[in-house]
């Protein structure tokens, strides 16, 4: 069931779901703060909240009439963590711990989770989730950027224990540097009957059996 409060189908400067200039204010002013920081690129928060909301469209999260429990990996500064909270969704943005992150969460009224992610180690979260997002991450085990095992090893030991049944977890991957976790085929055989798998857009979606 769509919830007409966020229908909003291409972004513009009165969709409901960006933030209002009161809080574009806020952000801006934080931002100032860091003029260099490797994530100064996203302080443009029009435009790349008009991205979030694109992608949680292509997830389906205006339409989703159940409420959602929903982390972003790799969040950055909780743009789409955001969006999911104004469709409806209990949603969380999970990166390396920052003030700059942080500061932008508590701004956008998101819960911000400091941490690392790891190949065998658990995602500090209460209970299961029913999505699990990832978006232009790229994760590293020291200094050397996953591959296969890696992956492979987070999807049996961390992702799925932690999704309920049919919860998804949705990569869209660096093309450049990541792009062959794209390959369906192998996440069906890694998989196995655990999951399926579908390619959607520029990304994987696995969804937990």
């Amino acid at each position: 069931m769509h919830r007409p409060s966020s229908h909003c189908p291409l972004p513009t400067a009165h969709c409901p779901l960006l933030p209002d200039e009161a809080t574009g204010a806020r952000l801006d002013a934080h931002f100032a703060r860091w003029p260099d920081h490797r994530l100064k690129k996203y302080y443009d928060w029009r435009r790349h909240m008009s991205e979030a909301i694109k992608r949680a469209k292509s997830l389906g999260l205006d339409l989703e009439s159940r409420r959602l429990e929903v982390l972003d990996l790799g969040g950055g500064l909780g743009y789409l963590a955001y969006v999911a909270q104004r469709t409806g969704h209990r949603a969380a943005s999970l990166d390396i711990e920052h003030r700059l992150a942080r500061g932008s969460c508590e701004i956008l009224g998101v819960p911000m989770i400091g941490h690392t992610v790891q190949p065998g180690h658990d995602l500090p979260v209460s209970g299961t989730l029913d999505l699990i997002t990832q978006f232009r991450l790229n994760l590293y085990h020291g200094l050397d950027r996953w591959g296969w095992p890696e992956y492979e090893r987070f999807a049996h030991e961390v992702v799925l224990p932690r999704l309920n049944p049919g919860g998804r977890w949705h990569i869209d991957p660096n093309l450049a540097e990541t792009g062959f976790i794209l390959d369906a085929d192998r996440w069906r055989r890694i998989m196995g009957n655990r999951a399926e798998v579908f390619r959607i857009g520029n990304g994987v979606t696995i969804e937990k059996q």
